[in-house]
C-alpha cells in the first residue's frame, strides 16, 4: 500500500525485522526512502494506531512541527478514532 502524505508518497509494509524497527517498536517511518514499516505481529486495531502514528510522524516532519512522541501519540489517537467512528 502507499499514502500520499502531503506530496511524498510512503510505502507502507509489514515486518518483524527487528533489526529495522527494534523489539520494543511498533512502527517506524523513514523519510529518507518514503516508507513506513509496521509490525506484522501486531492485531488489526494496534496496526492501525500504529500506522495513524506514523502517519502523524511524517506529517510533523514535513510541516516541521516539531512533536514531541506524547502530542504524535494523541494526535494519532484522535485522528484514528474520529475516522474509525464516521467511517471517513
Amino acid at each position: 500500500m502507499r499514502i500520499d502524505i502531503l506530496g511524498t508518497k510512503y510505502k507502507v509494509v509489514e515486518t518483524d525485522d527487528n533489526n529495522n524497527i527494534g523489539e520494543d517498536t511498533w512502527g517506524l517511518v523513514q523519510h529518507s526512502d518514503s516508507t513506513i514499516q509496521i509490525r506484522k505481529s501486531l492485531g488489526k486495531q494496534c496496526k492501525n494506531l500504529t500506522l495513524w502514528h506514523e502517519i502523524i510522524h511524517a506529517i510533523d516532519y514535513k510541516l516541521s512541527l516539531d512533536f514531541d512522541e506524547e502530542t504524535t501519540d494523541r494526535m494519532a489517537q484522535a485522528v484514528a478514532y474520529v475516522v474509525n467512528n464516521n467511517k471517513i
